[in-house]
């Protein structure tokens, strides 16, 4: 390994152990692709998990549902991992793994959904509301624009 190598890497693991630590504070992550982005939101998961937060409590976004569900198995395993490191915190990590179906790990457009679902009477929107196919969409918009 270089030394430039090796002093981004150390810089990499400095970030990563910074999104552990400080988890009293709101953090944006930006980085490209296979640089460590999804085990460091693992890592920050867990570490909320263990200082007592509520996994249902917390929200994670990604882009993609194969990136959410991979997400999500990643976060199980990490807590699995965390059960057998912290004995003493078993508690704590059996409660989120068995909450952790309800935890808000989804696509943007999931999250938006189930905001839309819970505050449905706040927003005037019909509870029951279901999502437009989006070809159909595209063909009503296509109606609406002709008339």
């Amino acid at each position: 390994m270089t030394v430039d190598r090796l002093e981004a890497w150390s810089r990499d693991e400095e970030t990563r152990a910074r999104l552990v630590v400080q988890i009293d504070q709101t953090l944006f992550v930006e980085a490209g692709a296979g640089t460590g982005k999804t085990r460091a939101l693992v890592d920050q998961i867990v570490a909320l998990v263990l200082a007592g937060r509520k996994i249902d409590r917390l929200v994670a976004i990604t882009f993609t549902e194969k990136a959410a569900g991979e997400l999500k198995d990643r976060v199980r395993a990490g807590l699995e991992g965390a059960r057998t490191a912290h004995p003493d915190l078993a508690l704590l990590v059996d409660e989120a793994l068995g909450s952790l179906d309800r935890a808000q790990i989804s696509t943007i457009h999931a999250f938006g959904l189930t905001l839309l679902r819970s505050f449905a009477a706040e927003s005037g929107i019909d509870p029951a509301f279901i999502l437009q196919d989006e070809l159909l969409a595209e063909r009503r918009q296509q109606e609406r624009w002709r008339s």
